[in-house]
C-alpha cells in the first residue's frame, strides 16, 4: 500500500557519480595509473571505461588505482592502511564475506547495490556543498570498481539537520529506503552515551527485507558498540562495523605543519561551501574530513569487493542468506525501565516465548512524514482528512495564516532562510510540518491500516463491533486493527514555553478522546532535552472506518474498502501564540495489530 516516492538527486550529484559509472571499465596498465594519479583531482571518480567482468584485469587494475590514489594521499600505504585499520572496526571474521555476499546477491539480480547512510548535519554535510558529504563522495569512487564486477551502486545520503536517531529508526523505510542493503546513523554529536535509541534503530533496520549491514559512525561511545558486539557474537547480524569518525581526525600527521602533512590532511580547517554559508561551526567537520570518511569506507567496502571478485572467479556466491523472518536477541537494554515501558514493543518489540526468554520479534512500523528528503512511503498530508490550508506557508509571519486551520509550512523565519541557503547548496532535506494554534481548529487525518484487505478476513474473530450510525455496516474496536500511535513534531529550538503535546493539545482517535497521552521519554526522540514524540492511547471504544466513508482529502494509493483510523489534533492551550511558537505536527507513526 505504500506509495514509492524516489526524491531527485541534485544535477550535481548525478554528473559525480556518473562519470564513474560511465569511463571506470578499461583496464589500467602500471604507466596509465601513474599517470592518472599525477593529473587527476584527488577525490574525482576514476575515470576507467567499461561495464562487466569481461577480463579479469579490470576489475583488479581498477582497485590496485584506487587504494594507490588513497596511499598517495594519506601518507603511505602502511600509514593509508593503519589509518583505515584504526577507523574501522569489525567484530566477525566473516564481515567482508558476508558484505561481498550482499554485492552479489544484488549482481546476480540486476539490482542496484545500495548504501543508505542518516544521521545529523554532519552526515548530511552542512558547512558544505551536498556533493561534497562523504556518502556521495564515497559513491564517486566506488562505483567505477564495481561497476567492473557487474554491480551498480546507488548512494543515498538522507541526513537532516537538528534531528535524533528516533522518530528516524520508526521511519527508516521512508528515509533509507526498505531496498537498502547498507544502513548507517551517526552517533558522534548527539544523545550522549544512550544505547537503547542506537538499539532500537538496529533492530529495526534487522526487520527490513534486506536486514542491511549495519554501520554505526562513532567516534567512542563504548555502551553502543558493546550492543553491536554483543549482536554479531551471538550471530544475529555478520558484518555490522563501527567508523570512528573523529573531527579533527586523530592522526599524527595533524601535529605537523601544513606543508610537511601529506594531501588528504592538508586544508582540513576549509569548508567547501562560500564563506559565511550556515553550519560552519567549529564542530562541524570539513570538506577534508567528509573526503578522509569516504576514502575509509571505499577502502572497506573495496576490500569485501576483492572476495566477492573472487567468488565470481572460482563460479561460487550463487546461494545468498535469508534476509526475512529472521529473530531478534532479548534487548539488551531494559525494555522495562520506567522510561521504556510504555514504547518498548515498539522500540523493541516482544519475545515470541511469553517466559521473555529466547528470541523477540518486532513488528513493522508504518511512518508517514512531513519532512523532505524521503525515498518512499506516504507523505503525511495525502492522509489530511481536513484542517489544513492549502499550500506551504511562513506560518511565523500573522496569526491569521493560522485562523481556522493548520498550516505546512516552517515554523520560524530562521529555519526558512537557512533552507533557501542549503537548497542552493545542494541539499534535499526539507523540514516543513503541520502548524496550529487554539482557533486553528481541528486537523483531521485517516490513518490507513497497512494490510488493507477490507473487514471480510477478520469479521469472525473480531467479535462484537460497536455501531457507526453515519452507515448501516457495524465497524470493528480500532484496537482489533492497532496497537500503537505515535505523534511526533518538530522543536526548531528548545525553549520551555513551546508547545507540549500531552497537556497542549487533545486528540480525538476513531472518534473517541484520548485520556491517556504520554511522552515517549527515550531519548533517541528528545531534541535539546525536550521529548519530540508522545504516544497516544487507542480507546476501547475507537473504531475505524472505510476510505470511501472517511478517508483523506486526496486521492493516495487507496481503495473504497481500505481500512484507516481517524485521528482529530486541536491545540487546546489558550495561552500558545506564533511568538511562542504553535504546536507543530512531523511525523505519525502506528503498528498494526498482528494479524
Amino acid at each position: 500500500m505504500a506509495q514509492v516516492r524516489r526524491r531527485k538527486r541534485s544535477k550535481q550529484v548525478s554528473v559525480h557519480a556518473a562519470k564513474a559509472l560511465i569511463y571506470f571499465g578499461l583496464a589500467l596498465g602500471v604507466a596509465a595509473v601513474i599517470a592518472f594519479l599525477l593529473t587527476t583531482d584527488d577525490n574525482a571518480p576514476m575515470s576507467l571505461p567499461g561495464s562487466s567482468v569481461k577480463d579479469p584485469t579490470d576489475f583488479t587494475q581498477a582497485a590496485q588505482a584506487t587504494r594507490a590514489r588513497f596511499a598517495a594521499l594519506y601518507g603511505g600505504a602502511k600509514s593509508a592502511n593503519d589509518v583505515v585499520a584504526n577507523a574501522i572496526i569489525r567484530y566477525s571474521d566473516k564481515e567482508l564475506e558476508h558484505t561481498a555476499m550482499r554485492m552479489l546477491e544484488a549482481r546476480a539480480k540486476g539490482r542496484p547495490f545500495v548504501m543508505s547512510f542518516g544521521g545529523y548535519s554532519v552526515t548530511t554535510g552542512r558547512g558544505n556543498l551536498f556533493e561534497q558529504s562523504f556518502p556521495i563522495v564515497m559513491e564517486g569512487l566506488l562505483s567505477g570498481p564495481l561497476l567492473l564486477l557487474g554491480i551498480q551502486l546507488e548512494v543515498r545520503n538522507a541526513g537532516q539537520g537538528g534531528v535524533s536517531s528516533m522518530p528516524y529508526g520508526w521511519c527508516i523505510r521512508n528515509f533509507l529506503g526498505s531496498d537498502a542493503d547498507v544502513v548507517s546513523w551517526d552517533f558522534r554529536f548527539n544523545e550522549g552515551s544512550d544505547s537503547a535509541s542506537m538499539e532500537a534503530f538496529l533492530r529495526h533496520s534487522m526487520t527490513m527485507p534486506r536486514s542491511p549491514k549495519f554501520i554505526l559512525m562513532a567516534k567512542r561511545s563504548p555502551t553502543r558498540k558493546q550492543v553491536l558486539r554483543q549482536y554479531v557474537s551471538e550471530g544475529y547480524i555478520a558484518d555490522s562495523i563501527v567508523v570512528n569518525n573523529a573531527f579533527p581526525p586523530e592522526s599524527q600527521f595533524m601535529k605537523l605543519d601544513e606543508e610537511t602533512r601529506p594531501p588528504g590532511f592538508q586544508n582540513f580547517e576549509e569548508y567547501g561551501a562560500p564563506p559565511g554559508s550556515p553550519g560552519q561551526d567549529s564542530y562541524i567537520p570539513t570538506k577534508k574530513w567528509h573526503e578522509m570518511m569516504a576514502w575509509f569506507l571505499t577502502i572497506h567496502m573495496l576490500d569485501a569487493a576483492d572476495l566477492a571478485f573472487e567468488m565470481i572467479a572460482k563460479n561460487m556466491g550463487n546461494e545468498f542468506p535469508q534476509h526475512t523472518g529472521l529473530a531478534l536477541p532479548a534487548p539488551l537494554n531494559d525494555h522495562q525501565a520506567s522510561t521504556l515501558h510504555r514504547e518498548s514493543s515498539m522500540l523493541f518489540g516482544h519475545p515470541i516465548d511469553e517466559s521473555g526468554r529466547g528470541d523477540w520479534n518486532l513488528k513493522e512500523m508504518t511512518c508517514s512524514t512531513t519532512f523532505g528528503g524521503t525515498f518512499e512511503g506516504i507523505k503525511l498530508k495525502d492522509l489530511v482528512v481536513g484542517g489544513l490550508k492549502d499550500g506551504i506557508e511562513d506560518v511565523w509571519q500573522n496569526n491569521d495564516g493560522l485562523q481556522g486551520a493548520w498550516r505546512l509550512g516552517f515554523g520560524s523565519e530562521v529555519v526558512r532562510d537557512e533552507h533557501t541557503v542549503y537548497t542552493q547548496l545542494g541539499f534535499q532535506d526539507e523540514k516543513v510540518s503541520f502548524h496550529g494554534l487554539p482557533f486553528s481548529g481541528a486537523l483531521r487525518l485517516w490513518i490507513p491500516w497497512g494490510r488493507n484487505d477490507g473487514f471480510s478476513s477478520r469479521n469472525r474473530r473480531l467479535g462484537e463491533r460497536p455501531t457507526n450510525q453515519r452507515q448501516i455496516m457495524e465497524y470493528p474496536h480500532a484496537s482489533s486493527y492497532f496497537t500503537q500511535l505515535i505523534v511526533c513534531q518538530f522543536y526548531e529550538t528548545g525553549d520551555a514555553d513551546q508547545c507540549d503535546l500531552t497537556t497542549d493539545a487533545s486528540f480525538v482517535v476513531g472518534g473517541v478522546k484520548a485520556t491517556s497521552v504520554a511522552h515517549v521519554e527515550v531519548m533517541g526522540a528528545q531534541w535539546k532535552k525536550k521529548c519530540l514524540c508522545v504516544n497516544v492511547d487507542i480507546p476501547q471504544d475507537a473504531y475505524v472506518s472505510t476510505f470511501a466513508e472517511g478517508g483523506p482529502l486526496y486521492d493516495g494509493p487507496f481503495e473504497p474498502n481500505d481500512v484507516g483510523l481517524n485521528l482529530d489534533i486541536s491545540v487546546t492551550n489558550p495561552n500558545l501564540t506564533l511568538l511562542n511558537s504553535p504546536c507543530s505536527i512531523s511525523h505519525i507513526i502506528w503498528q498494526d495489530a498482528p494479524g
